[in-house]
């Protein structure tokens, strides 16, 4: 079985660290379709990091990295996502800066650290 892809893509398979920040940095849009609900996922705080506006499935951790940032689509509507992505492409501009306002604001560490404590707390109070 051979993937076939189109010429203007490519599969890199496993990537070094210092390629995937190489990556991050020449992309324009960072997309994450998990088919299933899984947790928040490290990729998408980087893309974040680095300002990507984010096309992501809808499922799990994903919705967590989309606000005004990108764009939640079900995976398996291939239509919704390229959609998705043409228009995440056409509003990088006004889509960068909201991803870099999501990264400070809701995952810097005195946030999730406060997350941490009230949770624990109300565990204690149990």
């Amino acid at each position: 079985f051979k993937l076939k892809f189109p010429k203007n893509c490519q599969y890199l398979g496993k990537v070094s660290h210092d390629q995937a920040l190489r990556l991050y940095k020449e992309a324009g849009v960072f997309a994450i379709l998990s088919r299933w609900p899984e947790p928040l996922s490290r990729a998408g705080l980087e893309a974040l990091s680095f300002g990507l506006p984010i096309v992501a499935s809808d499922r799990g951790g994903n919705q967590e990295l989309v606000k005004d940032n990108g764009y939640l689509v079900d995976p398996e509507n291939p239509n919704e996502v390229a959609r998705a992505i043409v228009k995440a492409i056409n509003n990088q501009t006004l889509l960068s800066p909201k991803s870099l306002d999501l990264l400070r604001t809701r995952f810097n560490r005195q946030q999730i650290l406060t997350s941490h404590l009230n949770f624990y707390q109300k565990i204690i109070k149990l």
